[in-house]
């Protein structure tokens, strides 16, 4: 946790002394009620490593540069893992012809991987990227024939990347997206002896250790699918010996994030979030409030609901030195002549929420009044999304995000210097989110007895993590006043 040098009495203040202009010093009132059986455990955060192919590879920073932006990413943010991108196409361009040294050099040379994992990370996730198109059927499926062909080229880079590196990719998936319109997908019949296959091929090469993550599809819809033609965990479930190797599922936060249709058909699995990014791709500046709350709230939002271990999109890589580089899936970059390193404000809200919630906290399920089980999905995005946990240590940890703005009743201005002014855009920035409101959230824990001390912090445009002070929860009761347009407010009790 953040060392602590002065506790700040909680007065009616509040609002005025931290509240960025414009702000009223009172607001509407939600109230948000915590089950106090327990949820989830928390796996972690994490983050992925841009593809070899991409520009960010190209331009290593010196190693120990590289040890220094990994250190603010993993280590500042406790971060457990990260996700590790590798094309099959480029390291089976054909069958039986295999390419690890561009992952060698990408990874290990450059000391990426080494320095993510000194920094904290301990699971690492292979994430390919498509299946060759030469193993397709013709129709958009992989071909029956090659299922175990594939099976066996996942599992040799994990073996061919060990043997060069002494370092063990232990997790691993099987296609990024694979029901986004790839060339070659997967039909439902074809996932159970896809893990089959993929389990035999990682025993066979003595890497029993490495554990199977999928399907890894875009948003997590009550089916995992993205077809008319079912979903692919019901699939999954209906082969027990397939179930049983499929050791946790994986989905992504864009347009839609956890929701509580999903929770049961996981059957108590491990949930990942692989990827979550930005609002929207655009040329992203340090302050950036909008973005750092559309962060905030997917996490707190998919913890609500069954998630376990959530990794945002990119941590670093190359950007250049123009100014029309899109970097908005980053928490940061760099350039160089000279070399700098650009943090935006999202980096800071995932520190303070990592500092609210240690690895092994127990989320309860969160329900608002006004915002029901505050899911990220489809259309108006909740106005408050709140997460509660109890962390190893005995202290409770909670996570306030405020994603209103007016940018969402006025969006030209913005739209003009981002995504282009045009009525389709402005239609979609609308529909985001509800126009710049300030809340006073009062959080109703029935488990809380007597008084329990939390300390309180806010995240906004600039302010990183700054001490409000202290909110004494009184018999299960904590108000937290006015939270502002964009805040990210997390509280944390002594151990």
């Amino acid at each position: 946790m953040l060392r602590l040098l002065t506790v700040i009495a909680i007065t009616g203040a509040w609002g005025c002394a931290h509240a960025p202009a414009g702000r009223a010093s009172s607001g509407p009132s939600i109230v948000v009620t915590v089950d106090s059986n327990p949820g989830q455990t928390f796996g972690g955060l994490g983050a992925n490593m841009a593809s070899e192919t991409s520009t960010g590879w190209a331009t290593p920073a010196t190693p120990e540069a590289v040890q220094e932006m990994s250190n603010q990413i993993w280590r500042d943010c406790h971060m457990t893992s990260a996700r590790i991108w590798m094309d099959p196409a480029t390291y089976e361009p054909s069958y039986g012809e295999k390419h690890i040294d561009n992952y060698i050099t990408a990874l290990i040379t450059t000391n990426r991987l080494p320095a993510a994992i000194k920094a904290g990370a301990k699971d690492l996730l292979l994430a390919p990227s498509d299946v060759p198109e030469y193993m397709g059927d013709g129709t958009g499926y992989i071909g029956a024939q090659w299922i175990p062909k594939y099976a066996d080229l996942l599992a040799d880079f994990i073996n061919q990347f060990k043997q060069r590196s002494g370092i063990l990719i232990n997790w691993t998936g099987i296609a990024n997206e694979p029901t986004s319109h790839k060339k070659v997908s997967f039909r439902l019949t074809q996932w159970a002896p896809m893990i089959k296959a993929l389990r035999v091929s990682l025993n066979g090469r003595g890497l029993q250790a490495v554990k199977i993550l999928a399907p890894e599809t875009s948003q997590a819809s009550a089916e995992m699918d993205e077809t008319d033609t079912g979903g692919i965990l019901t699939a999954l479930s209906a082969d027990p010996a397939a179930w049983s190797q499929l050791d946790a599922v994986g989905t992504h936060t864009y347009g839609i994030g956890a929701n509580p249709e999903v929770r049961p058909i996981l059957k108590n699995k491990p949930w990942w979030v692989t990827e979550s990014g930005s609002l929207v791709e655009q040329l992203e500046s340090p302050g950036d409030a909008l973005q750092a709350a559309t962060v905030s709230s997917r996490f707190l939002g998919d913890v609500n609901n069954g998630v376990t271990n959530w990794q945002f999109f990119i941590g670093t890589e190359y950007k250049g030195d123009y100014k029309g580089a899109v970097n908005s899936s980053n928490l940061m970059y760099y350039a160089k002549d000279p070399f700098k390193v650009v943090v935006f404000d999202k980096l800071y809200y995932l520190r303070a929420l990592s500092e609210a919630f240690d690895v092994g906290a127990v989320f309860r399920h969160c329900q608002s009044d006004q915002d029901g089980h505050m899911a990220w999905g489809d259309g108006k995005k909740p106005h408050i999304s709140v997460a509660f946990a109890k962390n190893p240590d005995g202290s409770y940890g909670i996570g306030v995000s405020n994603f209103t703005s007016d940018t969402f009743a006025n969006p030209k201005q913005w739209l003009a210097a981002n995504r282009g002014d045009t009525e389709e855009n402005e239609k979609w920035v609308r529909e985001q989110g509800d126009p710049a409101a300030t809340y006073s959230v009062t959080i109703k824990v029935p488990e809380l007895a007597g008084a329990v001390r939390f300390k309180a912090f806010r995240c906004n445009s600039g302010v990183h993590g700054k001490l409000l002070g202290e909110i004494v929860a009184k018999d299960g009761l904590i108000t937290v006043p006015n939270v502002g347009p964009l805040d990210l407010v997390t509280l944390r009790s002594a151990k």
